[in-house]
């Protein structure tokens, strides 16, 4: 079980009673041949900075699977302050 972390969520979480993952940071899990990309919200993807999204940046060299809670680019991300988020 995974939770991906959103914009309303506390930094930390913990679930006991499921053992669930909390994923607060980009991080890449492997089922057998499949590798999953969790993006939560707030980070820029694999990049280091928003400054330098680039599709070759946005996610790790090999992604068969991806859970995010980042809007996709240019589609209903814009913010209140004129930035996309």
């Amino acid at each position: 079980k995974i939770v991906v972390r959103g914009n309303h969520d506390p930094y930390t979480a913990h679930f006991p009673m499921s053992k669930a993952m909390y994923v607060t940071k980009p991080t890449t899990i492997t089922f057998g041949s499949k590798v999953m990309a969790i993006i939560p919200y707030g980070h820029s993807g694999f990049s280091k900075s928003k400054l330098s999204r680039t599709p070759t940046n946005l996610l790790p060299p090999t992604c068969d699977i991806l859970a995010t809670h980042e809007p996709p680019f240019n589609a209903l991300d814009k913010c209140l302050s004129g930035d996309r988020a």
